[in-house]
């Protein structure tokens, strides 16, 4: 118990630390009193370097929101050329919950499961407090590197810190277009620059920067990246990332860069998988490719770099509904204080009163609220329990699965009670009927889970399409091996059977997964194309 009461209790002074160095950042004036907080790396560079440094290099590409069956390589053809010269995860998926945004990249960026890097979606329960974490969607908040201090502040390794201890004086760079959480949590307090784009005092939309980690001015006033609003026609966003990619390649030829696409995220929540609407968009995604792969060329650097293009989570049609309000009547009806409840292709749920959580668990399993399959409650001890009867599902060995993936946000900051949902259907909260939502994500339905993941690069199999059951865990252990790097206390493995000449250690470090992995995929994959017989 004292144990248990300690870690709690250094958790909650996380927070409370991440939140006054963030504020003292701000009052005392940005990046030099950052600076003084966690020493970034780019205080060791200078920003004047004019030639690429010996390979090898690595570019890792997030485009958000993507499904495995939305990469159509027939209207892909830079995406198809990239596949034919490398390595492809027919079965990759998240493999986390929750499938989100800042959590996802948190966990690319530190080869770390959410339940030690912390990151445990827009919010979650500051340990042995009633009260809620900040909203992680804040951009003033964001801007100013909470979310990668936070990470640095757990103690979780980063794939930046590790690059910059193989190759001292190597620079990582972590960018997306508005997702400032996206990039901050790539880059988890370690990236030299964290650069994303925001709307100025005069409403241009321009490249801002994570104090502590701002690049040259030449970048951040190029007149290439100022434009005079948001870019809201469809593509422009996403170009204008990879514009800005390009300024940091080759100012600063990155040992590593991370990118983040914004904008399949962005149409999704408003579209869905409208075929009419997200097609224009990965073919733009292709053009990007093109873009960034031909600057690399251009650089000198491609035939020494490994590309690495997935997603942070997928995106389900909203087809069916789970009203936000009905789940809110059945937990307040049963004596539940609500502290927070969530929204996705499932429902996280946070109590003020804990022990009304096996009742309130309970009423929500016997009000068989349509399109719920699975209701599970955490425990004394922090394991999660299925409440709910195992009929509901079509395929009993998903509860395996779906176990696998609350343990993998499992600490004491997680939810009190989970509810899982059928296949394509989404939360509706009284503002999503309103603005009239027709995607989301969060959960651990197949939709939402299965990515694609494409490796390319030296000494990386061609033409060679994987079945093993890869996440998003494995990407920095993959990217670390390849750069010659040893991971270190990490979550995730290399994924050896893409290399043509692994090192052992990284193929029985896979092998180990592989049977549990799959089973977990498959049961998944099961559930979203059975209905449940009972309902």
């Amino acid at each position: 118990m004292a144990v248990a009461q300690v870690r709690r209790t250094l958790r909650a002074l996380i927070v409370v630390a991440v939140a006054c160095a963030t504020t003292a950042t701000v009052l005392i004036g940005g990046p030099r009193a950052e600076s003084a907080v966690l020493a970034p790396a780019s205080a060791r560079h200078s920003d004047t370097s004019k030639s690429s440094p010996p390979g090898p290099f690595a570019l890792v590409l997030v485009i958000d929101a993507a499904r495995y069956d939305q990469m159509d390589l027939s209207r892909m053809p830079n995406l198809a050329t990239v596949v034919a010269g490398g390595t492809q995860y027919a079965n990759a998926w998240v493999g986390q919950l929750p499938s989100i945004t800042e959590t996802s990249h948190a966990t690319i960026g530190t080869g770390m499961l959410p339940s030690h890097h912390l990151i445990l979606g827009d919010t979650w329960r500051v340990p042995g407090k009633d009260q809620m974490s900040p909203d992680l969607l804040s951009g003033t908040l964001d801007r100013t590197g909470y979310i990668g201090k936070f990470i640095h502040a757990t103690g979780s390794p980063s794939l930046a810190s590790m690059v910059h201890a193989k190759y001292p004086g190597s620079i990582v760079v972590s960018i997306s277009g508005h997702k400032v959480y996206a990039a901050d949590a790539m880059g988890a307090g370690s990236a030299d620059f964290i650069a994303f784009g925001m709307t100025d005092k005069r409403q241009h939309f321009v490249p801002g920067a994570i104090p502590g980690h701002v690049p040259a001015k030449s970048i951040l006033d190029s007149p290439q990246l100022d434009l005079t609003s948001y870019p809201r026609t469809h593509g422009l966003e996403d170009g204008w990332t990879t514009t800005l990619a390009e300024k940091f390649l080759f100012k600063y030829h990155p040992r590593l860069m991370m990118v983040n696409f914004p904008e399949v995220d962005v149409a999704g929540h408003v579209v869905g998988t409208n075929a009419d609407v997200m097609q224009p968009l990965f073919a733009n995604i292709d053009r990007q490719l093109a873009r960034l792969i031909a600057a690399y060329g251009r650089a000198g650097m491609l035939s020494r770099t490994y590309i690495i293009i997935t997603s942070d989570h997928a995106m389900v049609p909203g087809v069916h509904n789970v009203s936000s309000i009905q789940i809110q009547n059945v937990i307040t009806g049963a004596g539940g204080q609500i502290l927070y409840q969530g929204h996705g292709d499932y429902t996280p749920i946070w109590l003020k009163n804990p022990t009304s959580i096996p009742r309130v668990a309970a009423a929500l399993s016997a009000a068989n609220v349509p399109n719920v399959d699975a209701v599970y409650a955490r425990g004394p001890t922090g394991a999660y329990t299925l409440i709910s009867s195992a009929t509901r599902l079509a395929h009993a060995a998903v509860t395996q699965s779906y176990a696998d993936l609350l343990g993998s946000f499992t600490s004491a900051e997680a939810p009190d009670i989970v509810l899982f949902y059928d296949e394509n259907t989404i939360t509706m909260t009284p503002n999503f009927l309103k603005i009239g939502r027709k995607g989301d994500h969060g959960g651990g339905t197949w939709g939402s889970q299965h990515i694609p993941l494409i490796v390319k690069g030296p000494n990386i199999k061609q033409d060679y399409t994987s079945q093993y059951p890869a996440r998003l865990v494995d990407i920095a252990p993959t990217v670390e091996t390849l750069l010659g790097i040893q991971p270190q206390r990490q979550d995730g493995v290399p994924l050896a059977d893409a290399m043509t000449n692994p090192p052992l250690w990284a193929v029985e470090s896979q092998g180990k997964q592989t049977e549990r992995l799959s089973a977990d995929v498959e049961s998944l994959r099961l559930e979203a194309v059975s209905r449940p017989n009972v309902r």
